[in-house]
């Protein structure tokens, strides 16, 4: 693939990820993925064919570049050989952290599950597949570790897993309710992330880890 190719290419990508996480997959057409790309229409057929390949490319994309930063992440901790208590701190916050960089994935990784999910169910197949990027067997599997050492109460590690999962997700997926429902006036949301980030580490760390006597 030349070099030109190549660069146009990506720039479709990346355009295509803007509007996929602003208008969904639906509510963007393939000219307007190569306006904003600055790439005519005919170019942008010309590398996906339709918008099918194009969605499916960045769903692939952008799964697989999360999941392998998080699987990274889980490595770096446990390589590092801090005390349990702190892994798990850090495992709860590698996948907030994660979600926070990427807001315009979360919301075309929602599109995908209300739209696609079949797309979606394949994508996240050969995530699982994949030992270089299911980070979900790492962090179960840590949780069993901490179950097996008394150090967090015994239950069923996926739904603790779940648990962590969904909130963390909960605030990306549904800010505009929380602002409006909660009376929530979010003035700069760096700082509202450290404190969502904190209450989310400290309500799930209390919950899950062995009461002392």
């Amino acid at each position: 693939m030349s070099k030109d190719i190549s660069d146009g290419r990506q720039r479709v990508i990346k355009a295509a990820i803007e509007l996929f996480a602003k208008k969904g997959k639906h509510g963007t057409r393939m000219e307007e993925v190569g306006k904003h790309a600055k790439i005519n229409k005919a170019m942008v057929y010309y590398y996906f064919n339709t918008k099918d390949n194009l969605y499916q490319e960045i769903l692939m994309k952008i799964v697989i570049d999360m999941f392998r930063k998080i699987n990274q992440d889980i490595n770096s901790i446990i390589k590092n050989k801090m005390n349990f208590t702190e892994i798990l701190r850090q495992l709860i916050a590698i996948h907030f952290n994660n979600l926070s960089r990427n807001p315009q994935f979360i919301q075309i990784m929602i599109d995908a599950l209300a739209n696609e999910p079949e797309k979606f169910k394949e994508v996240m197949k050969i995530v699982k597949n994949n030992p270089d990027i299911n980070a979900n067997t790492k962090a179960i599997a840590i949780l069993k570790e901490g179950m097996n050492n008394k150090i967090i109460r015994k239950d069923d590690p996926k739904q603790i897993l779940i648990s962590i999962i969904g909130m963390n997700l909960i605030y990306f997926i549904a800010k505009q309710i929380a602002d409006v429902f909660l009376d929530i006036d979010i003035k700069n949301e760096q700082d509202f992330l450290i404190k969502r980030k904190k209450s989310v580490l400290d309500l799930i760390m209390y919950g899950i880890l062995e009461k002392k006597e």
